[in-house]
């Protein structure tokens, strides 16, 4: 009986922790940058991150790509409209840097990447995207994934980086590049606005 109950208070600890002020204050502004629950269609779902909002980035995860910054996440799924059997699926990150030359390295790395921090996004047969004006700097991609295109953009403004990509299941709906391209163009404007003067 009583190892089910520390393991109960525990677990209610680690979700509180999460839930907790202290928490959200680790993310800074990211945390409010990021797209929210509300920039996605009603019908979202959650995850297998958690529920349908954004997280912050642990300390641990951004250690790798940079110093002194602030970060959160976030994974929206929703099904299309009238259907039960096809989804689409937004990803992104969004990144505050101690100031404008140290967002310009943070993307300078990304670019270098040539896929931003999406690093399972595979750009040897996808098609850059040209006409971005998402931020001071940017770019975009727009390639195959199963059962068709998927798409990307990673962006600087200012102190701030974001990057977002959109894709679909199952493999079995063959959506179009246009599909994708409406997609990404709709939620990177709301990321633009969110993201404002970085």
């Amino acid at each position: 009986m009583r190892i089910p109950m520390i393991v109960l208070v525990a677990f209610a600890a680690v979700v509180l922790a999460q839930g907790s002020p202290a928490a959200s204050s680790s993310c800074g502004s990211a945390l409010t940058l990021a797209l929210q629950k509300a920039d996605v269609p009603s019908t979202v779902q959650g995850s297998l991150f958690g529920p349908a909002k954004p997280h912050c980035k642990t300390a641990d995860a951004l250690r790798f790509i940079g110093t002194g910054l602030k970060g959160a996440d976030y994974s929206y799924t929703w099904p299309v409209s009238g259907s039960t059997e096809k989804d689409w699926h937004l990803t992104g990150d969004v990144f505050v840097a101690l100031n404008a030359p140290a967002a310009k390295k943070l993307f300078a790395d990304g670019k270098a990447a040539q896929h931003g921090f999406f690093a399972d996004f595979g750009t040897e047969k996808a098609k850059p995207l040209t006409g971005l004006h998402y931020g001071d700097e940017q770019l975009g991609w727009v390639g195959p994934d199963a059962g068709g295109p998927q798409a990307m953009v990673f962006v600087r403004r200012g102190a701030v980086v974001w990057e977002l990509r959109i894709g679909h299941s199952p493999p079995a709906w063959k959506v179009t590049k246009a599909q994708v391209l409406t997609m990404l163009n709709t939620y990177a404007a709301k990321q633009k606005k969110r993201v404002g003067a970085g």
